[in-house]
């Protein structure tokens, strides 16, 4: 089920403020080959003459990760026969899904000493937010981050990481800032991304990473960041996508950097899986 996952992180989402101008995403279909020596070509092929076959309506079929294939249709019903086709055709050979889409999350950043109990936290913060005075506003508490200064703890200041449906993220995100204990506080988009503190790629951590380690400061695989003299800095993402894709992709600026062309892509991708339009 894993690969399926990486699948739907696969798929790219514009940003917040054009996905509430449009229509709720299109229901798809996800086919991942259990055999991994099986290619795109392979799982395009046979889901055409199973499409031919069968007299499915399909809109279009995409390539994905791990030879995998993502087919969309234009609504729930022509999705929910396409899946019990596939299901009944090729289940055998493939792992198979229709994905549930991910709800938003924002972020409360540093919130001094904020109220301990979840349900009475998110309470005042509808008490004191016209834009949540809704019927239909949904939110859940999911983290209390602490926040940290150069490695130490601030006492008593939190990033708050809050879930919630696709029109209270909206309504959130024009506002931009929300009222908590009546004090205004900054909010931002959470997307997680997963990295690699080993070679400081995307979509795996060290433990499964199969990578040469590398110097996130000036990318180099001769020496850890503790040993590098380099007083530039150059990210390795983007060396890499440059030589794969043959790119010229900016490479002088941190790994970390959430200006970097790799990782906006990324986070645009993680986008793709997530629920904006209720």
């Amino acid at each position: 089920m894993n690969e399926i996952t990486k699948v739907i992180d696969d798929r790219c989402q514009p940003a917040w403020n054009e996905v509430v101008k449009k229509k709720k995403q299109a229901p798809v279909v996800v086919l991942v080959p259990k055999d991994r020596t099986k290619n795109r070509n392979d799982t395009k092929s046979s889901v055409k003459s199973l499409i031919k076959e069968s007299d499915l309506s399909v809109n279009k079929m995409s390539s994905a990760a791990n030879g995998g294939l993502i087919i969309e249709c234009d609504d729930e019903d022509k999705c929910e026969k396409v899946l019990s086709a596939v299901n009944k055709s090729m289940g055998k050979e493939y792992l198979i899904q229709k994905p549930n889409n991910r709800q938003p999350r924002i972020k409360i950043l540093k919130i001094r000493n904020p109220i301990e109990n979840d349900d009475e936290l998110l309470n005042d913060l509808k008490k004191h937010n016209s834009c949540l005075k809704f019927e239909s506003c949904m939110m859940e508490v999911v983290k209390r981050e602490q926040v940290k200064s150069k490695g130490n703890i601030i006492v008593g200041v939190f990033n708050i990481v809050i879930q919630v449906n696709g029109e209270t993220y909206n309504q959130i995100m024009q506002e931009k800032r929300l009222v908590a204990d009546w004090e205004s506080y900054k909010i931002v988009d959470n997307i997680y991304i997963r990295r690699c503190y080993q070679c400081f790629g995307f979509n795996h951590n060290v433990s499964t990473c199969q990578h040469k380690p590398v110097c996130n400061v000036c990318a180099s695989e001769d020496h850890k960041k503790a040993n590098c003299e380099s007083l530039k800095e150059t990210c390795i993402n983007c060396i890499k996508i440059n030589e794969k894709l043959n790119l010229k992709l900016n490479v002088n600026h941190s790994v970390w950097s959430n200006e970097c062309a790799v990782y906006k892509r990324k986070v645009e991708v993680s986008k793709r899986g997530i629920n904006y339009v209720d």
